[in-house]
């Protein structure tokens, strides 16, 4: 099932993005609409620190709403989202290549 859980103390956290839901938006090359979690449609979105909780020891960027951003629950995304619209938080990886 893909399920994901918030990263927590993530704000120090930096990229040479603007934010972490630009950081999203380039490296998917899309415009953020809506929050990724299943049924959610809020549409105020930040870009959230996230792993996946079948953990591959990986760290993630993933719109979400402010709501699911403070949640620490497992929280289920569509099987679309869970391969496809993840981005790496490593930065090394992405915008500090």
């Amino acid at each position: 099932m893909p399920y994901i859980k918030n990263l927590n103390k993530t704000k120090d956290k930096e990229c040479e993005c603007d934010s972490w839901i630009t950081h999203w938006e380039k490296h998917r090359g899309m415009a953020a609409e809506k929050c990724s979690i299943y049924n959610c449609k809020e549409t105020n979105l930040v870009g959230a620190h996230i792993k996946k909780v079948k953990d591959d020891g990986k760290h993630y960027i993933l719109p979400l709403c402010r709501g699911h951003n403070n949640s620490n629950k497992e929280m289920y995304i569509t099987i679309f989202t869970y391969y496809l619209s993840m981005v790496s938080a490593n930065v090394q990886q992405t915008c500090g290549k």
